[in-house]
């Protein structure tokens, strides 16, 4: 059943109602942003563990408890914010490689109702 006749009131055509060219540019277009968004992951690994070295040897260096707890705050607060930012990253690419999915259908689906 085409994407027009199930009452969704778009006229694109699915993925796998879009010729061979159009799906390879869809299939591109999905794994360059899969590829994106797992380097995001790698780096945000990647840089978790130097900052937790950095932290562990920061805790060590501490001469009180208040320095402690002031330190151990700080190093949470800097994760969370890491974690925020890498999550909020992931989503613009996330939007970013739908639009251009979408981009990709929407071309087929224009080219589909001119050679109609």
């Amino acid at each position: 059943m085409k994407s027009d006749q199930m009452g969704t009131g778009h006229n694109n055509p699915s993925p796998r109602e879009l010729p061979l060219s159009n799906q390879a540019r869809f299939s591109s277009v999905l794994m360059k942003g899969a590829q994106e968004v797992s380097h995001e992951w790698f780096g945000f690994a990647q840089e978790r563990v130097q900052k937790n070295m950095d932290g562990l040897n920061r805790l060590v260096g501490c001469r009180s408890v208040q320095d402690f707890v002031a330190t151990q705050s700080d190093l949470m607060r800097d994760g969370l914010q890491q974690v925020i930012d890498t999550n909020k990253r992931i989503a613009e690419l996330s939007v970013r490689v739908a639009e251009e999915a979408a981009r990709a259908i929407q071309t087929q689906g224009g080219q589909a109702r001119r050679a109609a």
